[in-house]
């Protein structure tokens, strides 16, 4: 995965020179507006298909993902 993303131009991998078996990855100039651009998209999509929800609605919603998230860690 990050091979694709230095790849694209989005990220930096560099090696600290006092730890050699770690890599730091650092985000671009190009990830960062990648990134806003995403986020606005995500935005855009959410707010016209979630249009139609109302505030209660939204609120379970985020709890059932809040609730989700824990699991994702125990796999």
């Amino acid at each position: 995965m990050v091979n694709g993303l230095v790849n694209a131009g989005y990220v930096t991998r560099t090696r600290p020179p006092e730890d050699k078996r770690s890599v730091l990855v650092g985000l671009t100039d190009a990830g960062r507006a990648r990134h806003r651009q995403r986020r606005q998209a995500l935005a855009e999509a959410l707010h016209g298909d979630l249009a139609d929800c109302d505030e209660d609605a939204l609120d379970r919603v985020a709890e059932v993902l809040h609730r989700l998230s824990a699991v994702y860690p125990r796999l």
